[in-house]
């Protein structure tokens, strides 16, 4: 139906309203009697009318075999989510940090890189729920969604603080049991392999049919999670034989302490002069009596980072692979967009020098030709070049990330 003649309908309804309270019709023309003479095939615009008769909003229609489009993720979807989250909570806390510290904005990068783990998510197990918004405020509004969900559920975006970017903290999300076992009996010389009767965040316990030296238990834990340090607190007989360790974890440096440190340390700031202000703190906030544990301990830790190889464990190394390929993409997204971000500013940089380059020429250079106008004219045929040659480079970037944003 074309418009004007939708126009004249919608008219001729008011008329007829009017009509009934005693008013005329100001172009003098016949009202019609009442609504039964409307044309009740009449569909509003951006409507179309379905082969069962409903009429249905354009945006709302789904063709078949087509994933329906989600503005936030779907709440029956989100179980499943959050069980292959709970999984992969490394390789997705993982994700979400390098985010921020490879972004501009802690909120708008942590956001957008929940839509590409969802998206991620969904493409590999739930095609039916993949169709999402893109990248920009819609789509950044879909990850704050998917954010404040798992705040509620305190899965990975903790729900102590206030804020929707701040994520948990465990000693033992880097440690799972079952590869901790797997560790100690491949590392166990004995017969019988140890058996662990208690693990939590605070520490653990392990059995062994003989006494073994701990220093042999926290070895085998340096090897899964170097960053945990781990402290033998004694060993129990047991009255059939063998006895148990016990160990806790003492944690690891804060990520907020480790980034203070860096940046208190200046970019040229030799090794020697490092050694001496820490062996100023240790003498002067530790205590002269703790240089020498000091020492030694520092000798062992760089020791085993010297000599240690991280080995990964069956579990470990499924839970690797399983992983991997989500955190390697994200890894690419993240350089490609920093990549992108380093060309749009040296873009910026170039047109705003080729335009005062233009400026300076037409006031300094002669009119009809000279040493100064030949100087001018290789500068901005240069800057034209180097132009074209980052807007190139840029668009083959914005290529890569629109492809991997498919991911």
């Amino acid at each position: 139906m074309k418009a004007n003649k939708l126009r004249e309908m919608i008219y001729e309804s008011l008329m007829t309203e009017l009509h009934k309270k005693g008013h005329e019709d100001p172009k003098g023309r016949e009202l019609m009697k009442g609504e039964e003479d409307l044309d009740e095939t009449a569909v509003p615009p951006k409507h179309h009318k379905m082969p069962d008769g409903e009429v249905m909003a354009d945006k709302d229609h789904v063709e078949e075999g087509q994933p329906a489009f989600q503005k936030t993720p779907d709440a029956v979807a989100y179980k499943d989510f959050k069980k292959w989250a709970q999984k992969n909570e490394k390789a997705v806390k993982g994700v979400l940090v390098k985010a921020v510290k490879d972004g501009r904005d802690a909120g708008t990068d942590t956001f957008l890189a929940l839509r590409q783990v969802w998206l991620a998510w969904a493409n590999k197990n739930a095609k039916e729920h993949s169709r999402i918004p893109n990248k920009g405020p819609e789509g950044k509004g879909f990850g704050r969604a998917l954010a404040v969900m798992m705040k509620k559920d305190n899965l990975i975006i903790t729900k102590s603080t206030n804020k929707l970017t701040d994520l948990n903290e465990g000693l033992t999300e880097a440690l799972d049991k079952k590869d901790v076992a797997y560790q100690l009996s491949i590392d166990y010389t004995g017969n019988t392999p140890p058996k662990i009767t208690k693990f939590n965040k605070k520490g653990m316990t392990v059995f062994y049919k003989y006494k073994i030296d701990p220093k042999d238990v926290i070895k085998s834990l340096y090897k899964l999670e170097p960053s945990i340090k781990t402290k033998h607190v004694g060993w129990s007989d047991s009255s059939q034989g063998g006895g148990a360790h016990s160990f806790i974890f003492e944690g690891k440096l804060t990520e907020a302490v480790y980034d203070n440190i860096l940046k208190a340390i200046p970019d040229n700031y030799s090794y020697k002069a490092l050694a001496k202000d820490v062996a100023t703190i240790i003498k002067d906030a530790y205590g002269s009596h703790n240089i020498k544990p000091f020492i030694k301990e520092l000798a062992s830790q760089l020791k085993e980072a010297k000599l240690e190889k991280e080995k990964f464990t069956e579990p470990a190394q499924m839970r690797m692979d399983e992983a991997g390929s989500l955190w390697k993409h994200f890894d690419m997204l993240q350089n490609l967009r920093m990549d992108s971000m380093d060309l749009e500013d040296d873009m910026r940089g170039i047109a705003k020098e080729l335009s005062q380059t233009h400026k300076d020429m037409e006031q300094e250079a002669e009119p009809e030709g000279g040493p100064k106008a030949t100087k001018y004219g290789k500068d901005i045929t240069k800057l034209e070049k180097e132009y074209k040659k980052k807007k190139a480079e840029f668009k083959k970037i914005m290529a890569k990330i629109d492809k991997l944003e498919q991911f």
